[in-house]
C-alpha cells in the first residue's frame, strides 16, 4: 500500500479540523468513565483511552470483538495458542503475546480469547498502556473494559433486535434475535434479563477424497469418492444474562449477576493455504466440530460514604472448550516418514495410506476473583483510591483426553464404516493418541495491593501517584505419552498411569505510577506519564526428546537448558498527551508514546512442531494515537482516528535464530485508522420516522506473523461497512452491509492442532461480504 494511503487518515483528520473551525453546531456528549476505579470525565483522565459508547455500538450494529477492534487506534491481535476457540491474543502499542492485555467485563478478569456477544453495554473502555497499578498482572500493554449497564428504578422497559442475512459464499441464510427487559420488582428491588441467539451459515466447504496436497499419499482405503460438503463451518451461539439490584438503603447497594454463554461450532472457519481459499481439501469426510462453554457469577456491593465508597467485588468463572480437528493429513505424513526420523512404526499398527482420524483438544479454566477497595471523595486536594486484590485460577489443557475422546466412538463409528475403515483400525482409534497424548493442570495464584493518589496543587496542576505490591505463584502439573514422548501407552492404559512432572513458579515486586496532569485552560488538558507494568510467569510443558526436537535445542544453544518454567516480564512506558475541546461541537486528543520492554517472554516455535515459551531480548514500542470528533452540522457527525507503531527487538537472540535486532515484533501493524460518518435527518422522513445513514472504514497495516515457524506477512486490509433506514425513539429499520468489498483479510495465522502438517497453513480470516435487514425495537 503507498504512503498516501497509509497517510489517509491523517489527512482526512487534518481536513476536518480545518472544516470544523469556527462552526458551532450541536454539543458533543461527555464520556464519563471509570478507567481509574472512580467516575471522571474521559476529557480530564491522565492517560490514553478510547471509550464506545453502548449507542455508538448500537449505531454500528456490533455484535463481537472484531466489529469494534479494527477501529480503535494501535489495537491489534492475532493467535498465539492452539485451535480457535482459545487462540486469541490482543495486542495494544505493539505489546504483543499471550496474557499482556487485560479484558474484564465490569470488574471481573476474563481469558482474552472470550468474545461475549454484546449485549446491554453501558460502554466499552480501551485503555491504552500499562495499567498494573489498578489492574494487576495481565495488563502489561493496556486493559479493555465492557462496562455493563445495571438494572435501574425506572419501571419496566426494554429492547429487543431482530436480523436475517446473507453471506458471500455461503447458501445457508443467517438470522439473529436478541432483547433485554429491564423490571421494577419493588422500590428496592429491580432486575434486567439479557437473551442473545444468532446462527452463522458456513462460508467454508470440505472437498473429499485424495487431497490436493503433493505430500499426500495416494487415498488406498476403499469408500473416500470425491465430493464437496458444503458450508461446513456453521455456528450457533446463545448468551443469557440475569442481574438484581437491591437498593438496600440509602447508602448500600448490592448487585448478583449470571452470565451464560455457548458457542457450537459444526466446522473450523479456516482457510487452508491462502486467506482467499475457501475450500478444505481432505482425504476423508472426518467430522471436525467445536464447542466453547462458560459462566460468569459476580457479585458486587458498594456502601456510599460522605468521605468515598466502599466496593467489594467477588466472581467466579468457569469455561470449558473442546475441538475436533481432523489430522489425517497429519498421520498419514508421520506413516510416509521412516522411523529413525520420527515414523513411529505407525504402519505397523494402521496399515499404509491416509486413515481417517481426528485430534482433540479440551480446554478447563476455573476462577475465583476478590477485590476490595476504596475511592475517596474529600473536599481536599488530595483523593485516592486503595485496595487489595486476590485471583485464584485453575486451569487444564489437555490433548487427546482419552476418556472424553473414547466417549465420542458411537459418533464417529458410522463415519468410519461408511468410509470402509477395517475393524482393526478402528480398535486402534482415534490413532493421535497412539503419537501424544497430554494433560496439564496449573494453578495461578495472584495476590496484590494497590493504591492511586491524586494531588491538587492548584486549578489548574495536579500529579497522580500510583504504586501495586504483587506476589504471584504458579504450580503446575503434565503427564504426557505416547510415541512422540518415548512412552507408549496400552489402548485401554489410563494417562495417569505415567508418573506426572510437577513444579512451580513464583514472583513477587512492585511496579509505579506517576502523572503530572495542567488543565491549561477550561477545555484543554495536558498530561505527562510514567508507568510500569508485568506478566505473570509461568510453565511449559516438556519438549519430546524425538521428532528432532533435540537437534533444534541444540541449534539454538539451548542443549540442558530447563525450558520447564519462564519469569514474569517488564515495562516502562513514557507518555504525553493532550486533550482538547476546539469547540462546543469539535473534539481532539493526541498521545505520544514510547515504551521499552526486557525479559520478554517469547514463544520459540521449534521445527519439530513443539514450542516452548522462554524469556528472549529485549524490544522498544514507540508511537503516537489521535483521535477526532466533530459534528460537521446539525445532521452529520465525523469522526476519525489514527494510530502509529514502531515496535521492533533492540537485541538478537541465538544468532537470530528466534529475533535480530531491528526486526518487527509479530502481530503489530504500523498504522491503524478508522473514520465514519452518521448522518441522520433530523426531520419526518416518513411518519415521524427520519433518515439515517452510516458508513465504517478502518484500515489495519500489513504485519509479522510467526506462528506456524515460517515468517509471513500479514497484508494490508481495509473493512468497510453500510448502515442506512428509517426510525424514531421506538422502532427502526435498518438495511445492512458488512465488509461491503469482500475483502477476505488475514486475522491471524492459526496455529490449529494438526498444524504440524506440512504445506497446510490455516488461517482465521474475516467473513465474506455479508447483507442483511434488521429491526429495533424500543418499549
Amino acid at each position: 500500500m503507498s504512503r498516501f494511503n497509509k497517510l489517509g487518515a491523517s489527512a482526512v483528520i487534518g481536513a476536518a479540523i480545518m472544516l470544523s473551525s469556527g462552526a458551532s453546531f450541536a454539543q458533543l456528549e461527555e464520556i464519563v468513565v471509570t478507567a481509574t476505579k472512580r467516575s471522571e470525565s474521559m476529557q480530564t483522565v491522565p492517560l490514553s483511552i478510547t471509550a464506545v459508547t453502548g449507542a455508538e455500538l448500537e449505531a454500528r450494529g456490533a455484535i463481537e470483538f472484531f466489529d469494534y477492534a479494527t477501529s480503535i487506534p494501535n489495537l491489534s491481535f492475532g493467535a498465539a495458542t492452539d485451535g480457535v476457540l482459545a487462540g486469541r491474543s490482543i495486542s495494544i502499542r505493539g505489546i504483543t503475546g499471550a496474557n499482556t492485555t487485560g479484558v474484564y467485563i465490569d470488574d471481573t478478569p476474563i481469558s482474552e480469547s472470550i468474545d461475549p456477544r454484546i449485549l446491554d453495554l453501558e460502554r466499552i473502555e480501551v485503555l491504552r498502556g500499562p495499567q498494573g497499578t489498578l489492574y494487576g498482572a495481565r495488563s502489561l500493554g493496556g486493559t479493555i473494559r465492557q462496562i455493563t449497564k445495571k438494572p435501574d428504578f425506572d419501571g419496566t422497559h426494554g429492547k429487543y433486535r431482530a436480523s436475517l442475512s446473507t453471506t458471500d459464499e455461503s447458501d445457508d441464510l443467517n438470522y439473529l434475535a436478541s432483547g433485554t427487559v429491564n423490571v421494577q420488582l419493588s422500590d428496592t428491588v429491580a432486575a434486567k434479563f439479557s437473551g442473545f441467539y444468532e446462527s452463522r451459515g458456513g462460508v467454508y466447504d470440505r472437498a473429499v477424497g485424495t487431497i490436493a496436497d503433493s505430500l499426500a499419499a495416494p487415498a488406498t482405503l476403499a469408500g473416500a469418492p470425491r465430493f464437496i460438503n458444503e458450508d461446513v463451518d456453521s455456528q450457533d451461539t446463545i448468551a443469557l444474562s440475569a442481574s438484581l439490584l437491591f437498593q438496600v438503603n440509602d447508602r448500600l447497594t448490592i448487585q448478583p449477576r449470571v452470565m451464560y454463554q455457548k458457542a457450537e461450532l459444526d466446522g473450523f472457519p479456516l482457510a487452508d493455504i491462502d486467506v482467499s481459499n475457501f475450500t478444505q481439501n481432505r482425504d476423508f469426510d472426518t467430522p471436525e466440530f467445536a464447542e466453547d462453554e462458560w459462566t460468569l457469577s459476580t457479585l458486587n456491593i458498594n456502601y456510599e460514604t460522605d468521605y468515598g465508597n466502599f466496593t467489594s467485588a467477588t466472581s467466579y468463572f468457569d469455561r470449558e472448550t473442546f475441538e475436533s480437528e481432523a489430522s489425517g493429513s497429519f498421520i498419514n505424513f508421520l506413516q510416509a516418514l521412516p522411523d529413525s526420523a520420527g515414523g513411529f512404526g505407525l504402519d505397523e499398527v494402521i496399515g499404509r495410506g491416509p486413515v481417517p482420524s481426528p485430534i482433540f483438544q479440551q480446554l478447563e479454566f476455573k476462577t475465583f476473583v476478590q477485590e476490595f477497595r476504596f475511592a475517596s471523595n474529600f473536599d481536599g486536594p488530595a483523593n485516592f483510591v486503595v485496595g487489595a486484590f486476590y485471583q485464584d485460577t485453575d486451569d487444564n489443557e489437555n490433548f487427546q483426553p482419552r476418556n472424553f475422546a473414547r466417549g465420542l466412538e458411537d459418533r464417529f463409528a458410522a463415519f468410519f464404516n461408511a468410509v470402509g475403515v477395517p475393524g482393526p483400525v478402528q480398535d486402534n482409534w482415534p490413532f493421535g493418541d497412539l503419537v501424544f497424548v497430554s494433560e496439564g493442570p496449573e494453578q495461578v495464584k495472584e495476590t496484590g495491593i494497590f493504591g492511586e493518589l491524586s494531588y491538587e496543587f492548584n486549578d489548574k496542576l495536579s500529579a497522580v501517584f500510583g504504586a501495586r505490591w504483587y506476589d504471584t505463584e504458579v504450580d503446575f502439573s503434565s503427564r504426557r505419552a505416547g510415541l512422540a514422548f518415548g512412552v507408549p501407552l496400552g489402548d485401554n492404559e489410563p494417562l495417569s498411569s505415567i508418573p506426572a512432572e510437577t513444579g512451580s513458579q513464583q514472583g513477587d515486586g512492585s511496579i509505579f505510577k506517576v502523572a503530572v496532569e495542567y488543565q491549561a485552560t477550561e477545555d484543554i488538558f495536558v498530561y505527562g506519564l510514567v508507568a510500569e507494568g508485568f506478566r505473570l510467569g509461568g510453565a511449559n510443558t516438556r519438549i519430546p526428546n524425538s521428532l528432532g526436537c533435540p537437534d533444534d535445542l541444540a541449534a539454538l544453544g539451548l542443549s540442558g537448558v530447563d525450558t520447564s518454567q519462564f519469569q514474569s516480564d517488564e515495562l516502562t512506558n513514557f507518555e504525553v498527551g493532550i486533550k482538547a475541546d476546539l469547540s462546543a461541537s469539535t473534539r481532539l486528543n493526541a498521545t505520544a508514546f514510547y515504551i521499552e520492554f526486557e525479559g520478554i517472554q517469547q514463544p520459540v516455535q521449534l521445527q519439530c512442531g513443539f514450542q516452548f515459551v522462554g524469556n528472549f531480548g529485549a524490544a522498544e514500542s514507540k508511537g503516537f494515537e489521535v483521535e477526532f470528533t466533530s459534528q460537521l452540522s446539525d445532521n452529520l457527525l465525523l469522526s476519525a482516528n489514527v494510530g502509529y507503531t514502531d515496535a521492533e527487538f533492540t537485541e538478537t537472540i541465538f544468532g537470530g535464530a528466534v529475533n535480530t535486532a531491528g526486526d518487527p515484533l509479530q502481530f503489530v501493524p504500523e498504522v491503524t485508522a478508522a473514520l465514519s460518518l452518521d448522518y441522520a435527518s433530523g426531520s419526518n422522513a416518513y411518519r415521524d420516522m427520519e433518515f439515517f445513514a452510516r458508513t465504517d472504514i478502518n484500515y489495519v497495516d500489513e504485519s509479522l506473523s510467526l506462528v506456524n515457524s515460517e515468517p509471513r506477512i500479514r497484508d494490508a486490509y481495509e473493512q468497510v461497512s453500510l448502515r442506512l433506514g428509517l426510525r424514531n425513539e421506538k422502532h427502526s429499520f435498518t438495511l445492512f452491509a458488512r465488509n461491503l468489498t469482500n475483502e477476505i483479510a488475514n486475522l491471524a495465522d492459526n496455529r490449529s492442532l494438526a498444524a504440524e502438517t506440512p504445506g497446510r497453513p490455516r488461517f482465521v480470516t474475516s467473513r465474506p461480504r455479508t447483507i442483511g435487514v434488521e429491526y429495533n425495537a424500543n418499549f
